[in-house]
């Protein structure tokens, strides 16, 4: 795993090897990836270029999550059998009842590939479609497409989505889309890998009414689609693209403008920003993207002056937030894998070169004006698998969840506005580290892709003032346990992290003292066993992190419970395992295993402590039970996701192409309740890369 584009030449020199010393068999690296091989020219003229898939180096296996601090070896094991009976009985449950079945295509030449927390379009309250983009994507590395576009201006609409149409086929990677309108960042995404000489083609949909302030204006606007890709003999796999845009009306819950605490809260909480501006902005770049580290073998961070954060308001500024999007690439693609610097090499004699700067990635924001710095925040990113990832046919034709909607972290700057209020050069600054202690250095390998918004929120008739920050604390740990026996067979690591901030600001609403308080907080630990020289790895990742913004009365602040608060936890569970099988000297081909089973719980409410309802919430489910055994409820949710994905797949890497087929059961349940409602559960299994069941269950 972590060889993409490299896996051949790496098995090259295991052949050579392996003849020479007339070995019987030779270890290999754990690979990550593609249904490709490559070509000693290939490498020299394009792949070096090639920011996305370059800089691997064998990594192998990637490792699920379970954050109870422990190795133990038969969590995978209990996993999966667990799941699965849980799974088949739940699909066996809703073929039973009268649910929705999905239909599956019987072209043997066209395959469906789909993201299970990807839901459907809204069926009612459609005001307006328009088709955006129609265009392929061949040799596009650096050639973004660009086309105008104007709003829609009839009726009215409270609701935006994108809907993208995919179709590939031939050999290709997997590539990373971003869509941008007028340089805002609206959609990072991923396409599938086409295999079996078959049209891979694919749907998903993203809503973006968070930037409708783009539409409302009327103003004309650019639509810019990033999709590098670079096509060769071998890779020939071109991406047809088909977007779409639909707006329509839906009704929605609506809370007043007065300016009680509660009320201001809910504006900010539940309603897009009035405004939106791009967080990168560099006129020399094509677009608004930034690739770290800047420059190899350091982390210097990278500035973004806020000379326009508060030019041309509209009204009073009541709210900021900072949306990134951030995704490690190449070398970074399995950063939750790696292992310290110093054990890189530990199995180079078997061909195993292991990506290094350790498991750890935390992403740090600043604000400076010169003289003084203010820490924002410390988040560690959720990690992502792509189709190609850990091993291709454990996500054919189901993806990994979020490889067709890629997270954006989310930081309020709300607390911080009393200092940027005034007339100093402010600045954000960011950084990408991989320590947390200085006894390990924090530099990173290449490349994370970044770029976002900030979003603000004004009023006209404002009768709120910010007064002076009264919090600014941050808290890590950052625990390291490296078993690096006798035997150079075996390598065990574990690296356990976590990182907290609290702010908290006074703000004012018609003279009347509050305090708004932020609480960033996320815990990690990476747990990686290599044993029989490397050809055999198990891994356990594990990460929960949550936000907690909240608006206390002055005088009950760090005493009481606040008045209202907006809670986004997560967490996201991995344990995986890969082991070399076979190799086939005169074949040139290499065979492994992979099996993987990971979670993802992730849940965002508004909690009123004022209504004297009390209720403890520990995962999204208890959420979802609450609201089901309540005909009314003071709180909001706003969602509840929980996913499960578990497969087990056999690969072979051979010149020709590789191959390979794998099982997997996979499972979402989605409740959405502001503002706009949606509830459903998903079941899907696969077998031999083939659905053989998929059922729908709507409003639960």
């Amino acid at each position: 795993m972590g060889t993409k584009g490299k896996e051949m030449s790496i098995w090259d020199q295991m052949v050579l090897a392996t003849k020479k010393s007339k070995l019987k068999s030779q270890p290999k690296p754990m690979p990550r990836s593609t249904g490709e091989s490559s070509e000693k020219q290939e490498k020299e003229s394009y792949w070096q270029y090639d920011l996305e898939k370059d800089g691997f180096k064998p990594k192998t296996d990637e490792s699920n999550v379970s954050l109870k601090k422990r190795c133990f070896s038969w969590a995978l094991f209990a996993f999966r059998v667990v799941f699965v009976i849980l799974a088949l009985v739940r699909l066996l449950n809703y073929h039973l009842s009268d649910n929705k079945s999905i239909s599956i295509s019987d072209n043997d030449n066209i395959q469906d590939s789909f993201e299970i927390t990807i839901a459907e379009l809204p069926t009612e309250n459609l005001v307006h479609t328009d088709q955006l983009l129609t265009y392929s994507f061949g040799n596009s590395w650096g050639h973004p497409a660009r086309v105008p576009y104007t709003p829609y201006t009839g009726s009215p609409y409270n609701k935006v989505m994108l809907e993208l149409f995919t179709n590939v086929s031939g050999r290709q990677y997997d590539r990373l889309g971003h869509i941008f309108i007028d340089n805002i960042t609206v959609w990072r995404t991923s396409t599938v890998e086409p295999y079996d000489n078959k049209t891979i083609i694919s749907r998903s949909s993203k809503d973006i009414t968070d930037y409708i302030s783009l539409f409302q204006k009327g103003d004309p606007l650019e639509l810019t689609f990033q999709l590098d890709n670079i096509v060769t003999k071998l890779q020939d796999g071109i991406f047809n693209v088909d977007l779409r845009i639909h707006y329509f009306n839906s009704p929605t819950p609506h809370h007043g403008r007065d300016e009680t605490a509660k009320d201001f809260f809910y504006h900010y909480a539940t309603t897009p920003p009035n405004r939106v501006i791009p967080l990168v902005v560099d006129p020399k770049k094509k677009t608004p993207l930034l690739y770290y580290p800047i420059a190899s073998q350091s982390n210097p961070r990278w500035t973004r002056p806020l000379e326009d954060f508060g030019a041309n308001l509209d009204g009073t500024l009541e709210h900021a937030r900072l949306e990134v999007f951030l995704s490690g690439n190449a070398a970074e693609e399995f950063w939750y894998g790696n292992v310290l610097d110093e054990y890189v090499s530990k199995f180079k004699n078997s061909f195993h070169e292991i990506s290094g700067h350790g498991p750890v990635r935390v992403l740090k924001v600043y604000l400076y004006d010169g003289k003084n710095e203010y820490l924002v925040a410390t988040m560690v990113p959720t990690p992502v698998i792509f189709t190609g990832g850990f091993s291709p046919a454990l996500w054919r034709p189901c993806v990994g969840i979020d490889a067709f909607d890629l997270e954006h972290l989310s930081i309020d700057l709300t607390p911080f506005l009393s200092l940027l209020k005034d007339e100093k050069p402010w600045e954000l600054q960011f950084e990408i580290v991989s320590s947390l202690n200085d006894k390990y250095k924090d530099t990173i390998g290449e490349n994370w892709i970044l770029s976002g918004n900030i979003k603000q929120w004004t009023n006209q008739e404002s009768k709120m003032d910010y007064g002076e920050m009264i919090q600014n604390t941050f808290n890590s740990t950052f625990d390291v346990n490296v078993i690096d026996i006798d035997d150079p067979n075996e390598l065990h690591q574990t690296v356990n992290a976590t990182a907290r901030n609290e702010v908290a600001s006074v703000v004012y609403l018609d003279d009347k003292p509050y305090v708004i308080s932020r609480i960033y907080h996320n815990e990690f630990i990476s747990s990686l066993k290599f044993v029989e020289d490397g050809d055999d790895e198990h891994h356990v990742v594990g990460l929960e992190k949550y936000n907690i913004i909240s608006i206390y009365e002055e005088e009950a602040f760090r005493k009481s419970n606040p008045i209202v608060s907006l809670i986004d936890k997560s967490s996201w569970h991995f344990v995986g395992n890969v082991k070399t099988l076979d190799i086939d000297v005169p074949k040139s081909e290499m065979t492994y295993s992979a099996a993987i089973s990971r979670s993802v719980d992730r849940f965002k409410y508004i909690r009123d402590y004022t209504s004297g309802q009390e209720f403890e919430v520990k995962n999204s489910q208890d959420l979802v039970d609450y609201a089901n055994s309540h005909d009314s409820i003071p709180h909001i949710i706003v969602n509840a996701l929980k996913g499960s994905q578990t497969g087990s797949s056999k690969y072979t890497l051979a010149p020709s192409g590789n191959y390979g087929s794998g099982d997997s059961v996979h499972h979402v349940r989605v409740f959405k309740d502001y503002p706009f409602k949606e509830h459903y559960n998903r079941d899907v299994v696969v077998s031999k890369n083939s659905v053989v069941f998929d059922v729908i269950k709507r409003d639960l």
